[in-house]
């Protein structure tokens, strides 16, 4: 304890206690230990059989997704499957569940994301594609949407249900590594390579107004909760917040 090492601490005061139940100074020491010291003690461990990359909890906290060679969907509170594996032709990296809590989507390392029903683990529709690797894949706020982002510099909206497009490519000069929908679901926020974010009207794919600028490449760029501001982030090593104006301008503060 003196060393502030309480896990092995832990183990030698129980061993101690379990050995003489009347050791009154193990006792105490340990009861200190459980009283000043917060510990995580797993409640279940969800085996995939390979090493996972992703895990979600579902909007209400009842089920976990899980990604490895393939997605799978498990009980929260039990931490039985709920789904059969979810597979891909390659490792899954990525999967989340839609806001309904309906649909997942997941991401491969076969350049494509699918959309399944998050009851049954049946996969909907038909695959999505874009012609290199695939950076993200979010669902809109309803969940009946979803937008991807890719190498091949552009981002694109598709049907959840179908997995048909639904807007044409939203195209940036450099691969786009993510989008955002806004939290009523009228409006996209892009981020890319080519040091620009870009808001996209979402069910017209036109951009609105001109690009936010970095000196270098964007990361990420988010709505703002009431989606009057976008915060960003770029390997220009800044991040900057602005309001989008009725004229469109960016203002960072």
């Amino acid at each position: 304890m003196a060393e502030d090492n309480g896990n092995d601490a832990l183990a030698f005061l129980v061993r101690s206690l379990s050995a003489s139940p009347t050791n009154y100074a193990a006792l105490t020491r340990l009861t200190t230990l459980l009283t000043y010291h917060t510990w995580m003690v797993p409640t279940w461990i969800f085996k995939n059989g390979e090493q996972p990359t992703w895990a979600r909890f579902s909007p209400d906290g009842k089920h976990i997704v899980t990604a490895a060679g393939a997605a799978r969907v498990w009980d929260a509170q039990t931490g039985a499957a709920v789904t059969e594996p979810m597979k891909h032709g390659d490792a899954v990296y990525s999967a989340q569940v839609s806001p309904d809590g309906k649909r997942i989507v997941t991401i491969s390392r076969d350049n494509a994301v699918e959309v399944w029903d998050a009851q049954t683990g049946q996969v909907l529709g038909v695959p999505i594609l874009h012609s290199n690797r695939i950076y993200s894949a979010q669902f809109s706020p309803e969940g009946k949407r979803i937008v991807t982002t890719s190498k091949d510099a552009t981002a694109r909206v598709w049907d959840a249900q179908s997995g048909q497009p639904l807007t044409e490519p939203l195209p940036h000069g450099g691969a786009v590594q993510s989008a955002q929908f806004s939290a009523d679901g009228t409006r996209i926020v892009t981020a890319s390579m080519d040091g620009t974010a870009r808001v996209w009207d979402a069910r017209t794919g036109r951009p609105l107004g001109e690009p936010l600028k970095h000196s270098d490449g964007l990361l990420a760029a988010q709505f703002s909760a009431d989606g009057k501001r976008i915060v960003t982030a770029s390997w220009d090593d800044t991040a900057r917040s602005g309001m989008r104006r009725p004229a469109s301008c960016w203002l960072s503060r």
